[in-house]
This record gives structure tokens, sequence and C-alpha cells, in this order.
């Protein structure tokens, strides 16, 4: 099992921003379509949930704009 909360991060906000799931299939999604379809699921929620967190968004969009202009 894993322990996303024992994880040598930077800090407690990052570690909030991690979640884990495990599949009946386990790491062989792929095989078995009801991990499959739950998979989509948990991805279709992670993307719009952070395409519609616009203060995340423009976080990334000023690191992007800093690490284009270093280049």
């Amino acid at each position: 099992m894993i322990d996303l909360q024992e994880m040598p991060l930077p800090s407690q906000q990052v570690r909030e921003n991690l979640s884990a799931r495990f599949y009946p299939s386990g790491h062989m999604v792929y095989l078995d379509g009801g991990s499959r379809t739950a998979l989509k699921a948990d991805l279709a929620h992670m993307y719009d949930a952070t395409s519609t967190n616009t203060q995340a968004v423009s976080r990334i969009r000023a690191l992007q704009a800093r690490t284009f202009e270093r280049k």
C-alpha cells in the first residue's frame, strides 16, 4: 500500500494534491473493461478539476513564461 503522506515532498500542500487509486486489473488496466472505465472517469474528473482551477492555471502559465524567458 502506498502512503502518500510519508513521501519526502517539499510541503504538505504538495501532498494534499496527490491521490492514489487501485483498480481490480492491477497495472494492466487496458485488459479489464471495468478498470478502463473507472480510470477514464477518474482521469476526466482530474482534467476537469485541473482546467477549471483558475489559480492553478495562472501559476502554471507564470512558471512557463519564466521558463521560456530563460531560453
